[in-house]
């Protein structure tokens, strides 16, 4: 029995993908300066297979402003410059475990 990293099986789109974002470019930048849309958060979340409360603990957004930016249906330009920094550093992290979703969110 070897202890020997071995990975899961591999994701089939890239977390972009899977919550309708441009992985970069000149759309996600204009995205993040409209705000992207407060919903994002629990895809992201299910993604993650966190809680909506710790996706908003990770980019700065306390429980009193979840609930002010989800009755408003918009994160900020910041908040969404945040949560993008978020799906870039889960998928770099996918990228390190080699598709592996499971090693990624818990390593």
């Amino acid at each position: 029995m070897s202890s020997e990293y071995q990975p899961a099986p591999s994701v089939s789109e890239s977390i972009w993908e899977a919550v309708g974002l441009p992985s970069r470019g000149a759309k996600l930048h204009e995205l993040i300066r409209q705000g992207l849309p407060f919903g994002l958060l629990d895809q992201v979340a299910r993604l993650l297979e966190m809680q909506r409360a710790d996706i908003c603990s990770a980019i700065c957004i306390s429980s009193r402003m979840s609930a002010r930016r989800a009755k408003a249906g918009r994160l900020t330009t910041a908040e969404s410059d945040r949560l993008v920094a978020l799906i870039a550093l889960y998928e770099e992290a996918i990228s390190l475990f080699e598709g592996d979703t499971v090693a990624a969110v818990n390593g």
